[in-house]
């Protein structure tokens, strides 16, 4: 029981934490980027002990679970928004220069 409330404790907050710097990251922050790929390594071993099941079998050993999806899917949220956001900000510099 004690290890599932520590797990929690730290789960938590980290998925939090990779909300937020997903936010910030889809705005153009690149050092949020950056921190959202760590946290993203953090919850990838945080994640044990709540995997779920495997949607998507990669070898007869090793798939990607339910929860490694949070990580993948706020990954490459934070990636296109970050992408998107910086393609309009080059796009309004060509503009300015023209």
């Amino acid at each position: 029981m004690i290890s599932v409330l520590v797990t929690l404790a730290v789960a938590l907050p980290l998925f939090g934490a990779m909300v937020i710097v997903t936010l910030r990251a889809s705005k153009g922050d690149t050092y949020a980027l950056f921190a959202l790929g760590l946290l993203a390594v953090v919850w990838l071993r945080v994640n044990k002990s709540f995997e779920g099941p495997v949607v998507i079998r990669l070898t007869s050993d090793h798939g990607l679970v339910a929860s490694d999806l949070v990580a993948i899917v706020l990954v490459l949220a934070g990636l296109l928004g970050w992408a998107r956001h910086r393609r309009g900000a080059v796009a309004e510099v060509g503009q300015r220069q023209d």
